[in-house]
């Protein structure tokens, strides 16, 4: 995990059951074949297969920005695969090709990452993550659908391992 120059910090709110966060990430992974999409009050997030980006829309359709460009930077994708939005903006976007997880403050500016650029089963590696779920208390699951680890992993806020 590559730390962020301010912390992101989960708004106070009552800590959802895991198990129906990591059900969620499982959920997201059933459906990984296709372009993700998530809506949050006040935002839509689509991920883009063709440009490796995510596009933020207003609710009402009209588009707000792009988080992330192809590539294997920070902030950059190989294959946003899902992607998720907390209450408060935070997004938060499964990279398949580059086994990791990228967080995103509101206005699209990268966070941090969870993983790395290789394939792992291990505790915060991934091996091709295809669902992500973020709680309303900022829990993250991250759910990797493939034959060799077919995990699910659940995360602090800030990217530790829980």
């Amino acid at each position: 995990m590559t730390a962020s120059s301010r912390p992101l910090r989960a708004p106070p709110a009552r800590r959802p059951a895991l198990a129906a966060v990591a059900a969620l990430a499982v959920l997201a992974c059933a459906v990984a074949a296709v372009p993700a999409a998530y809506a949050s009050g006040d935002a839509i997030a689509v991920t883009s297969v063709d440009t490796d980006d995510i596009l933020v829309f207003h609710p009402r359709d009209t588009y707000n920005f792009t988080v992330g460009e192809s590539g294997t930077g920070d902030g950059q994708f190989n294959d946003a695969r899902a992607v998720d939005i907390h209450p408060y903006g935070i997004i938060v976007a499964a990279d398949d090709r580059l086994h990791r997880v990228q967080v995103f403050y509101p206005n699209g500016t990268f966070a941090f990452k969870i993983g790395g650029d290789t394939a792992g089963c291990g505790t915060g590696q991934f091996n091709r993550p295809e669902g992500v779920a973020i709680a309303s208390d900022g829990m993250i699951a991250v759910g990797s659908g493939d034959s060799t680890c077919n995990t699910v992993q659940v995360f602090h806020p800030n990217g530790t391992h829980a």
